[in-house]
């Protein structure tokens, strides 16, 4: 297993005593772990490249998100894209539809214009 977290209700001294328990049942257990991705208890942590705030909940990294809006905005002009290009969009916003919940009927709706289509090269009229 390379990456976990553990979760527990405040205050955080239950967090850090919880810590300290999968870290002596690991050392038990001769599991190594590494030292750099062990963090103490906090309310914002980046994990797997999405940001998780117990106030806020889940977030996109500000620079992803920042990709995302200027990907948008380049795209809402274009009026016929090709294939490679489509599938590397949505490739870039399936990321960010993991977290935007209204994102799902949108990449939806973007997977649906690739359907049947199999030349890289072939050239999609978008509405």
């Amino acid at each position: 297993m390379d990456d976990f977290f553990i979760t527990q209700p405040h205050p955080l001294s239950h967090c850090a005593t919880a810590l300290c328990q999968v870290l002596t049942l690991f050392e038990e257990l001769n599991i190594l772990l590494a030292p750099k991705k062990t963090f103490r208890p906090t309310q914002v942590l980046e994990f797997m490249g999405i940001t998780l705030d117990s106030v806020h909940m889940e977030r996109l990294p500000e620079n992803k998100f920042h990709r995302a809006c200027l990907m948008v905005v380049s795209w809402s002009s274009k009026r016929t894209c090709c294939l490679r290009d489509l599938q590397s969009l949505i490739e870039n916003l399936q990321f960010a539809c993991r977290i935007i919940s209204p994102g799902h009927p949108f990449m939806q709706w973007i997977n649906n214009l690739t359907q049947g289509v199999r030349n890289l090269a072939h050239f999609i009229s978008l509405n």
